[in-house]
């Protein structure tokens, strides 16, 4: 068997289009101060410096090709050399415009490439009609496409999975086991020509099996990519970073297929000789691929229907902590990003001796939980560094806690192994399980991961007697909280899952309140919370009340504070209640001391726009339609790495 892993250049295709940014765990965050003033000339409420389209409104940010110009005033939106006015698939790059079945959908946006009303994803046919999909000799080709001079060439893939040591959570290489690579492409390439003759998918045990031609030199090529069209419906593949983002993929030696059925398995190694990686890590990208899989299962669990938008994994063994060029693996950290329209990557680690994530399942799923947030329900968090003990921005808390909750129901296991160190040999542990969590609150990603694993899971312990499943909190997740106006913390959450099972809603009291969180009085913006963390106004209320044209609301943001810290973390950013009685113009002023810099932040349903001219004072005009808003507010300078420090800031709002 000679199997081999290389990369190369890769299809670009979309299943479903959602709505705008997401950051997690490595990054995001607004900053303050560029010298200009935030005008929004076509009133979609985005301003100019953040707007990609300033002069045309598109309120949405849709940016489908990431090219920076949103789509509202970009002409070729998926960046092919096709412009919308003459492309059979504007949202997807398909620049020769193939399109079989001649209907003017191209066949990369075409889920019936022959028009027979069988989709491809099941037609033994795709590209010849045959509605009846008769296969007289039972071999899964269609009669339409069986020329009879053909073959089957089968065979299983399968990658190399290292497990965690339970002792020391660091990689065992000694227990290496051999899983089947599930639902991935596999080509059969012609070897003289590089014409591809088959392109099938692996089933759930890695086997596929397709029908080629007689008597002809070829190879199998197994691509780190799922893709089907359709409900269901996926769009994920694996690339590496520092190879200008090239595809893996698993190949077999060529072979001529002769005149009989053969059989050719293919097996991505890890490249571990006992001493260290001392030949091509070929397993890597199947298991980060495997891992992703396993958290869409628990999602099709509950939504069988469900459609992933495309999500696009980058992982190299040059992925290093260092922070810079991307280019050179210069990632900084695993982490989930949300670049453009439709374009959403998860990034990993995967630098030898120094922190591998690409084994650490938990981790990768925990990262597809931040894309699950942000395709399929609310991504409010503001990213950035976290840790167990942290007190944080409600907003990170939450979805950072929900990631390592979501990687446990996975997984089926509590417990995320993250390895890391000389030989991988050593590591970390996080049990959502357990619910001793170090300055536990509402502002705690331990508390928020022990309440929703907890609410989850089947098994009883402590305080902890409701097993609700998944399914009421994937309903309240992709329903009620992506309606709700503030942004997505554990009150909104609680809130509305206690309201969706108010059989529970004792229980889950139980659970809340055993984090130190006021869950009887809870709503979705924590009004009757008492916890403050011992710096009481600096904390609370967690939403201060603002009126139109009733004078000011001081609030104080904190920076570099020894018990919290800058960015993401509690208090550097305030939160403010604003109801808006009429839809017109409103003027916001914020104002702080003269050494100061404020910036503030709209918020309804999700990000609204963000004002951050330099200077003490910050004052700009919108026009809002009738209905609840949040302000956020803070100081420029304490989401930096030179903080201000506490300062208040006195906030009001005037009707124009």
């Amino acid at each position: 068997m000679d199997n081999r892993i290389l990369v190369r250049g890769h299809r670009l295709a979309t299943l479903v289009a959602i709505m705008l940014f997401a950051a997690a765990c490595g990054g995001g965050g607004g900053g303050g101060g560029d010298n200009t003033t935030n005008n929004d000339t076509d009133n979609d409420g985005i301003v100019n410096t953040a707007d990609n389209c300033p002069t045309t409104s598109n309120a949405s940010q849709a940016d489908n090709d990431a090219d920076g110009s949103g789509d509202a005033c970009d002409a070729d939106d998926d960046n092919d050399g096709a412009a919308d006015a003459a492309d059979n698939c504007p949202f997807i790059a398909n620049a020769g415009q193939e399109d079989n079945d001649g209907d003017g959908s191209g066949d990369l946006c075409d889920s019936d490439d022959d028009n027979d009303t069988v989709a491809d994803s099941s037609d033994n046919c795709p590209l010849v009609a045959n509605t009846d999909q008769a296969d007289s000799d039972g071999d899964g080709f269609g009669d339409a496409c069986d020329t009879g001079a053909n073959v089957v060439v089968s065979g299983k893939a399968t990658f190399d999975k290292v497990p965690h040591s339970t002792s020391t959570n660091g990689l065992d290489y000694i227990s290496t086991l051999s899983l089947p690579v599930r639902l991935a492409v596999v080509e059969v390439i012609d070897a003289a020509s590089a014409a591809v003759l088959a392109t099938v998918e692996t089933d759930s045990q890695g086997d596929y099996s397709a029908l080629v031609p007689t008597n002809t030199n070829v190879f199998v090529r197994v691509r780190a990519e799922m893709g089907r069209a359709g409900a269901p419906g996926w769009d994920l593949e694996v690339v590496d970073n520092t190879q200008g983002d090239a595809l893996y993929v698993l190949e077999s030696a060529t072979f001529d297929t002769g005149n009989a059925n053969s059989v050719r398995d293919l097996h991505a190694a890890s490249g571990w000789t006992g001493a260290g990686y001392g030949s091509t890590r070929a397993a890597a990208p199947f298991a980060a691929m495997d891992a992703i899989y396993t958290g869409m299962e628990s999602v099709l669990a509950v939504d069988p229907a469900a459609v992933f938008p495309r999500l696009t994994v980058k992982w190299s063994p040059d992925n290093s902590t260092a922070t810079g060029d991307e280019s050179l693996g210069e990632i900084g950290n695993t982490f989930f990003r949300r670049t453009g329209f439709d374009n959403r990557e998860i990034l990993l680690l995967g630098k030898e001796d120094s922190d591998t994530d690409e084994y650490d399942s938990h981790v990768v799923i925990h990262e597809f939980g931040h894309y699950f947030e942000d395709a399929f329900s609310r991504a409010d968090t503001i990213g950035g560094p976290h840790s167990s003990g942290d007190r944080l921005d409600p907003r990170v808390a939450f979805s950072e806690g929900w990631g390592y909750a979501f990687a446990g129901v996975a997984q089926d296991d509590p417990v995320t192994r993250d390895a890391l160190g000389f030989g991988q040999a050593s590591g970390f542990q996080i049990d959502v399980e357990d619910n001793s969590n170090l300055n536990p609150g509402w502002y705690s990603e331990g508390s928020a991961q022990t309440i929703i694993y907890d609410v989850i899971d089947s098994a009883s312990d402590g305080v902890d007697s409701v097993s609700l499943g998944f399914s009421p909190v994937f309903d309240v997740l992709t329903g009620n909280i992506d309606n709700s106006v503030p942004p997505a913390t554990i009150f909104s959450f609680i809130t509305l899952l206690k309201q969706a099972n108010p059989a529970a809603g004792p229980a889950i009291d139980a659970i809340v309140s055993g984090q130190s969180i006021d869950s009887a009085a809870i709503d979705e913006y924590g009004s009757g919370e008492t916890n403050d963390a011992g710096r009481g106004s600096d904390v609370l209320p967690v939403y201060s009340g603002l009126v139109v044209g009733a004078g000011v609301t001081n609030v104080c943001s904190l920076g570099g504070d020894s018990d919290f810290g800058t960015f993401n973390k509690l208090s550097v950013r305030r939160f403010l209640e604003l109801p808006i009685p009429s839809t017109g113009g409103y003027r916001f002023t914020a104002s702080g001391p003269a050494d100061s810099d404020p910036d503030v932040v709209l918020h309804r349903r999700g990000f609204l726009g963000i004002y951050e001219t330099i200077g003490p004072i910050e004052t700009f005009d919108v026009t809002l339609e009738a209905g609840d808003y949040v302000v956020e507010v803070y100081e420029f300078s304490n989401i930096t790495d030179t903080p201000r420090g506490r300062t208040c800031i006195d906030v009001s709002v005037v009707g124009l």
